[in-house]
């Protein structure tokens, strides 16, 4: 969209992969689903 091209901090780079520990907060690991 125009406001992504416009204000690109405010988007993730998707081709850096996630910023985040997806497990954090798990201590035995999520369930499968």
């Amino acid at each position: 969209t125009i406001d992504r091209a416009r204000n690109p901090e405010r988007y993730p780079d998707k081709s850096k992969g996630p910023t985040f520990d997806s497990m954090y907060g798990f201590p035995d690991g999520r369930k499968p689903k």
